[in-house]
């Protein structure tokens, strides 16, 4: 039931509310946004909390969207 729980867990914000905010369109970076936010709450940097995701979007976007220009 764990392990469950586990594999079904989902991070507070999902992707298409991440391309919304970030202005993207489907695909890889918004996948790197996402996985940065679920290793911030599973590393306990934030809490799995809407608001707390939100805010570490906004955060971290701008340096994560510049990488992944420069590597396209």
């Amino acid at each position: 039931e764990e392990k469950d729980r586990l594999r079904n867990w989902q991070p507070p914000l999902r992707g298409n509310e991440i391309m919304e905010i970030c202005g993207l369109p489907e695909g890889k970076t918004v996948g790197i946004l996402k996985k940065e936010i679920e290793k911030a709450i599973l590393n306990g940097i934030i809490p799995n909390e809407h608001d707390a995701a939100f805010e570490y979007l906004l955060k971290i976007k701008d340096k994560i969207l510049l990488e992944n220009k420069l590597y396209e």
